[in-house]
């Protein structure tokens, strides 16, 4: 065997350690409570929000499961019963931010989507207002709602362009602020089922 050969062998070999070593630090020992105050200030940042946290677990396969998630800003509300965040296996390799997300309120619903190069796709099912609350769509906390959008984040002010269907007064068209500073854009379309008297 050439000298060279065994040098690549050593360096595959040592490099294969520090990703072992890494992986298990990540899995084992990272401090979970430094990790979900970092990333919930990070969120907060990020949202112009205020976020909390009240467990942070990351799986072997190094998908993250936060529980008891909730946002406040000054717009809107929103608590989470669960949010699993998992990165695709090309986005570690590459290193570019790409992942699958899921999510699950306390009142049942369910939330699904993707991240990638920029955008965010995503689809909700039987969001109960309990759950989530905006300023901008006054509708009574027993309705829920269903739908699906397309938003980039862009630098500056972000819009949202959101569609409603199934309020008082037919479907309607709102603009909604998708943040300052980094922000949303991109449109919404939400169906609301309000409760039956």
């Amino acid at each position: 065997m050439s000298v060279d050969l065994r040098r690549w062998f050593r360096g595959l070999g040592w490099s294969f350690l520090w990703v072992l070593l890494f992986w298990t630090f990540l899995v084992i020992g990272l401090p979970t409570e430094a990790a979900k105050g970092w990333l919930a200030e990070r969120l907060g940042h990020d949202f112009g929000a205020k976020v909390s946290v009240e467990q942070l677990d990351i799986g072997w396969n190094l998908g993250i499961t936060l529980k008891g998630v909730s946002l406040t800003s000054q717009a809107s509300a929103m608590r989470l019963e669960w949010l699993k965040v998992q990165p695709r296996l090309s986005s570690l390799i590459w290193v570019k931010p790409e992942m699958d997300f899921s999510g699950g309120t306390p009142s049942g619903g369910h939330l699904s989507g993707s991240y990638h190069s920029g955008e965010l796709s995503l689809s909700f099912k039987d969001i109960s207002f309990k759950d989530f609350s905006t300023a901008t769509l006054p509708v009574p906390s027993s309705a829920t709602m269903s739908g699906s959008g397309r938003l980039k984040f862009v630098t500056g002010n972000g819009t949202i362009d959101t569609e409603v269907d199934g309020v008082p007064g037919g479907k309607q068209r709102l603009r909604m602020s998708g943040g300052e500073g980094r922000g949303l854009d991109g449109k919404l379309k939400i169906a609301v089922s309000l409760p039956k008297l």
